[in-house]
């Protein structure tokens, strides 16, 4: 599918479907970047319909600290944990650390007894001087952020929810939060040419044109739905589902790190174009609990609640052979990265 700026700007405008209420009791549920913006209004929504456990992944321990006191206040939700109440509990990670995602994870293996959804929300958008910005670990910010450690994460916990399939007789769900812009990003054939793309594309020389941090952020939405489209297709597991949704333009922080008169132009677009946070939530929160024709939305992209085609590129003869390319990269390099990914890769995909 194409989409034009025009088209995509117009639908901003379009009512939020309301979101079904469902009973969430005794289920486990874990939202990566949820103490503000979309993730927190989607963590509202959640808790709401009172799931046993809802887990705030957060990189701030004072924000997320606020943010449970706000999701108190503002649902009512307790902190009592089992089938009658709510437990809201925050723990940290910091997706621009390995460590810390690894740490994140392994305390995920060890403490949960089931995880029902899983939202990777956590996002990054390129700073206004477009310069490049290195983590820690090597990789350009907005990729290892964006896309690299929510893999990360994701896969991790692909086995406990395969446990949680099995053992409670429910289709778990993975749910990325995407975005439109992915019609527009496109990873060059420089890309594939090395060793890995991974590292190609978060390296300092890679990143050195202005273009490819110009339209950083596109790139990842784009890498975000060449992932959910891979692991979906590669998951032995029927009873997992993956998706990309995309909650469209909203007032966030995601601006937070622009300057300057970009940051007028953009306040002033935010302020005509963006939807309220609360209904960016809306629509992820409903791929999280939606139960019409579930399994439609296995691998799909979900706009407005409803699958639609993601880009052209996607679909196409190129894209299938990034999205092979990249899947092959990532798993080699996650298996670096974190050697418990070497029995998830064997397993599980």
């Amino acid at each position: 599918m194409k989409k034009s700026l025009f088209s995509c700007l117009t639908e901003l405008f379009t009512p939020v479907p309301p979101l079904p209420k469902v009973d969430l009791g005794g289920k486990t549920i874990l939202v990566i970047g949820a103490n503000t913006g979309i993730g927190f209004e989607c963590a509202k929504y959640l808790a709401s319909m009172k799931p046993s456990r809802l887990i705030l992944g957060c990189r701030d321990q004072t924000r997320g600290e606020g943010a449970i006191r706000r999701l108190k206040a503002e649902t009512g939700c307790g902190d009592v944990k089992g089938e009658v109440g709510v437990g809201i509990e925050m723990w940290l990670v910091d997706l621009a650390d390995f460590e810390s995602v690894k740490a994140f994870v392994g305390r995920a293996e060890r403490e949960l007894e089931r995880l029902d959804v899983l939202v990777l929300n956590a996002g990054v958008a390129q700073h206004t001087e477009l310069k490049y910005e290195q983590t820690k670990d090597g990789f350009e910010h907005a990729l290892q952020v964006n896309n690299i450690a929510q893999s990360l994460i994701g896969m991790r916990l692909i086995p406990l929810m395969n446990e949680t399939a099995e053992a409670f007789g429910v289709k778990p769900r993975v749910v990325v939060v995407g975005s439109e812009v992915h019609y527009w990003g496109h990873i060059p054939d420089e890309a594939l040419y090395g060793s890995n793309v991974w590292r190609t594309l978060g390296s300092r020389e890679y990143c050195s044109s202005f273009s490819v941090l110009f339209r950083r952020y596109l790139d990842t939405k784009l890498l975000n739905m060449f992932f959910v489209r891979a692991l979906q297709n590669r998951l032995k597991s029927q009873s997992i589902i993956v998706t990309c949704v995309n909650p469209g333009l909203c007032h966030s922080e995601l601006r937070r790190t622009v300057r300057g008169i970009a940051a007028g132009i953009l306040a002033i677009y935010e302020r005509v174009f963006a939807r309220k946070t609360e209904d960016g939530g809306r629509l992820v929160a409903w791929v999280c609990i939606g139960e019409e024709e579930e399994e439609s939305l296995k691998g799909a992209y979900v706009n407005l609640n409803r699958v639609e085609e993601p880009s052209d590129f996607v679909l196409g003869e190129e894209g299938k052979r990034r999205e092979d390319k990249l899947w092959d990269d990532l798993v080699d390099m996650l298996v670096d990265i974190d050697e418990r990914m070497k029995d998830v890769a064997l397993t599980f995909v």
